[in-house]
């Protein structure tokens, strides 16, 4: 397994990670090469993703955003739809994002996300052709 580096180009002074087990490497800012043996390490692991979390602390850069597995698929649709602005993509979303989570949806479903509009959102998704009727009252997008 190979040794990774945080260290700082001695040309445009921008911190990087190094791959020590070769001997030479080139900054991607710059284009400045420098052998790994003569850089200054500020830390090394032998796991590159330390060393990227490393580089993003020492940057500022905020870590990566983690999606949680446990919330309900209904709800967030539910959240999305209510903060949509563009009337067309909320309603095309409805409709594939019902599908994906159901199979198959009613306007009961409809209603639970939009208490009140549920007819009215599906005659306006059939008139536009964006479900279909599979069955007597469940739609498909």
């Amino acid at each position: 397994m190979g040794m990774y580096a945080l260290i700082t180009c001695s040309g445009c002074r921008m911190n990087r990670i190094a791959d020590l087990s070769a001997e030479t490497s080139v900054c991607p800012y710059c284009g400045a090469g420098i052998k790994n043996e003569r850089a200054v390490v500020k830390f090394q692991s032998e796991d590159q993703e330390e060393v990227r979390q490393a580089l993003m602390s020492l940057s500022g850069a905020l870590p990566e955003k983690k999606v949680r597995k446990d919330t309900d698929p209904i709800s967030s649709l539910a959240y999305r739809f209510d903060h949509c602005a563009d009337p067309e993509i909320k309603l095309t979303m409805l409709a594939e994002e019902l599908t994906k989570i159901l199979g198959s949806f009613s306007a009961a479903d409809v209603e639970e996300i939009a208490p009140g509009k549920s007819r009215e959102i599906i005659r306006i998704l059939s008139s536009e052709c964006i479900i279909t009727e599979t069955e007597p009252g469940r739609y498909r997008a």
